[in-house]
Parts: C-alpha cells; sequence; structure tokens
C-alpha cells in the first residue's frame, strides 16, 4: 500500500516537470539524454530507495537503465523505511529526495553540460562505469 502512495506523491511531482511514467520509472527525453527516476523496493522489509541518473540515447554504454546512477541520499540510511516512519515523514523524506534531483538534473540539461559537469566532479567520476569514463574522455 505505501508503495502506491510513494508512486502517486512521484508522479503528482515529476509529471508537471515533464518526466513521463512507466512502471517504477520516470523519464524525461532530452534530446541527446534522458533523465530517470527510479523507485525500488528492498527485499529485506518495507525500505525504499530513490534512484535516479541519465542514460546516453545516441549510444549503447551498458546493459543498464542507467548508463550514470545515483542513490539519493535520504536521512544518514540513504533510504526510506515505511515501518519506522509515520506517512507524513514518509511523504516529507520522497518530496525532499525528489527535490534534489530535480536541482541536479536542472544543472545538466544536455549532454554536454552533463559531460561537463561529470569531467570536474572528481567524486562522481569514482561512481562511473569504465564505458562511461571512455565515453566522456576521462579516461
Amino acid at each position: 500500500m505505501i508503495k502506491t502512495e510513494i508512486n502517486k506523491l512521484i508522479t503528482c511531482l515529476l509529471i508537471p516537470c515533464g518526466f513521463k511514467r512507466n512502471g517504477n520509472y520516470w523519464y524525461k527525453n532530452l534530446g541527446q539524454i534522458c533523465q530517470i527516476i527510479n523507485l525500488q523496493k528492498s527485499v529485506y522489509g518495507n525500505i525504499y530507495y530513490i534512484n535516479w541518473g541519465y542514460k546516453f540515447l545516441n549510444v549503447s554504454l551498458t546493459n543498464s537503465k542507467f548508463d550514470i546512477f545515483y542513490r539519493v541520499s535520504i536521512e544518514e540510511k540513504g533510504h526510506i523505511d515505511a515501518d519506522k516512519l509515520s506517512v507524513e515523514q514518509v511523504n516529507a523524506n520522497v518530496l525532499t529526495a525528489i527535490n534534489k534531483i530535480i536541482t541536479e538534473f536542472a544543472n545538466n540539461m544536455s549532454e554536454t553540460e552533463l559531460m561537463e559537469h561529470l569531467k570536474q566532479d572528481k567524486r562522481k567520476q569514482n561512481e562511473l562505469m569504465l564505458s562511461v569514463k571512455k565515453f566522456i574522455g576521462i579516461v
């Protein structure tokens, strides 16, 4: 039940920003890149993660839905534990997480902007797969 409510909240937040929903994924196609958000439920309990990232559309770099993958930090734990939080707290955490993601997406609206951002952010470079690093020109 809580997953349905989280999905509805995320959908309400993202549809006005131009995202389209497909299951537990929300996509925004920007031409050369696609911005992606995913709600993932843990197999170990009523815990949820909000994953986000990018897919380069003109090249096939990975077999994953994401070429560049991040998990949003929610509190210190990095997840939403629906068993330990009230519905209001879950909603507040989802809202905070989606706002963080939207802010990050706003800074990278094109393939060129994203690649320049990644070239300058050494911390994020460590999280990239080798094929993505080669495409961007980091390696």
